[in-house]
């Protein structure tokens, strides 16, 4: 029984060193290529996430405009009727909606401050 034991230790195969440091390094190589790629994958998100809340500041201040006749509401004239809660920027929390309306009336919803530079949602 203690030879068969024995046997079995002394033929024991396992990773050597060089292994072991080559599946790290691809590893690494691996992550190098993967984190950017996410971080580019997190952004374009958050793009849309705020074009989508712009598209929904439109249509609430569509509705607005037909439900009380007034033309061109600011957005705190909006709350909470025709949207629950003052929209927050995905890419920073410190930028605000603002909005601008033309001599038609046609309106523009902006994104402006915190570490966002002035980027124009709406209409696209």
């Amino acid at each position: 029984m203690l030879r068969f034991f024995n046997k079995r230790l002394h033929n024991r195969k396992g990773f050597t060193l060089i292994e072991l440091i080559v599946v790290i390094a691809i590893l690494g190589i691996l992550m190098l290529i993967a984190v950017p790629r996410l971080l580019g994958v997190r952004e374009g998100a958050e793009i849309r996430a705020d074009k989508a809340s712009a598209r929904t500041i439109a249509s609430a201040i569509a509705i607005y405009e037909a439900d009380t006749g007034t033309a061109e509401p600011a957005i705190a004239d909006l709350i909470p009727e025709y949207l629950d809660v003052a929209p927050t920027s995905a890419q920073d929390p410190a930028a605000v909606f603002t909005l601008a309306y033309d001599a038609d009336g046609a309106i523009t919803i902006t994104l402006v401050g915190g570490t966002v530079t002035e980027d124009e949602l709406y209409p696209e």
